[in-house]
């Protein structure tokens, strides 16, 4: 064979296409946002960690009077412990009719506010790390969705100024906001996923003291069960005609692999029936290989494409 390529037809991306910054300089306070060209507004939020108050915390979040969905989030008040309040929470589907987003909390904090398309409705993976830490691992669960970050900071004194704050590569700084009594603040980031994997994100400069870091995976309507995914390796063998595949895991119970010489026709599977068991390095927990005999009648073909299906 001359050549060899593998199929990966695009699937749809969680894409970015409006945000906005603030700081609540009162416990009781509304941002107009309105998010009707989105099918998911994402809001991020960090509070100052109370001093001689009461411990911070955020007690109501709402767009238009609908009340939007926690995807990870620390309570100060909760926790018992003089620190940050900071999470991501979302709504889809935003309806508008002001266009307000209403927050109530306990001790003043900072805002930044997506709007994201191309999301299935829910979330992925999402975690929160303790306090005194820059970066967080996830394990992204699907291709084509978008992992949101947030590095939250102030929970030490005035040590919320997020000017020297980056994100570590290749997360992507989309928001930085700060009090401006430094306070507190929040620097975040989004990277695309790939190909579901574990991962650590990372931010740089500021302090760490009292900071905690928060992350949530947004899934991509494309990128739902069934289509095809990216082939991480391929192994040709032209002495007994066989193909070495490997791919990411996905959970999934069953998968298909389907060759086609032009792109255009994949009638024909090279196995519809293939389960985890089958995998022939179970040492790695992240991806599947397998080995499977290629038709007789492909011999010899100067390109063959590959693509991976999973089974219902």
């Amino acid at each position: 064979m001359a050549a060899l390529l593998t199929a990966t037809p695009a699937i749809a991306e969680v894409t970015v296409i409006g945000s906005t910054t603030t700081t609540m300089r009162e416990t009781s306070f509304s941002l107009n946002f309105p998010a009707n060209t989105a099918d998911k507004l994402v809001v991020v939020v960090t509070g100052e960690h109370g001093f001689n108050n009461a411990a911070g915390a955020l007690t109501s979040l709402t767009y238009d009077g609908v009340e939007l969905t926690e995807a990870v989030y620390r309570n100060a008040q909760v926790a018992g412990s003089d620190i940050l309040y900071h999470g991501i929470w979302y709504l889809d589907n935003p309806a508008t009719s002001e266009g307000l987003i209403n927050f109530e909390v306990v001790n003043r904090g900072t805002v930044s506010a997506f709007l994201l398309t191309g999301t299935a409705e829910g979330h992925g993976a999402s975690g929160i790390t303790e306090v005194g830490e820059r970066s967080i691992s996830l394990t992204t669960t699907q291709t084509g969705s978008l992992v949101l970050a947030a590095f939250g900071v102030g929970g030490d004194g005035n040590t919320g100024n997020t000017d020297s704050i980056d994100t570590d590569a290749p997360l992507v700084e989309v928001s930085a906001v700060k009090d401006p009594s430094n306070w507190q603040g929040h620097v975040v980031g989004v990277q695309a996923v790939a190909a579901p994997s574990a991962n650590t994100f990372s931010f740089a400069g500021g302090t760490e003291t009292g900071a905690v870091v928060a992350a949530a995976e947004f899934l991509s309507a494309g990128g739902t069960a069934g289509l095809p995914f990216s082939i991480t390796e391929i192994f040709i063998n032209g002495v007994s005609n066989e193909v070495t595949l490997t791919w990411p895991k996905t959970g999934a119970a069953s998968y298909i692999v389907k060759v086609s010489t032009d792109l255009e026709d994949w009638s024909v599977d090279l196995d519809d029936g293939i389960t985890p068991d089958l995998d022939e390095m179970p040492e790695d927990d992240l991806t599947i290989t397998v080995t499977l005999p290629l038709p007789e009648d492909l011999e010899g073909s100067p390109k063959l494409f590959f693509r991976v299906e999973e089974g219902s």
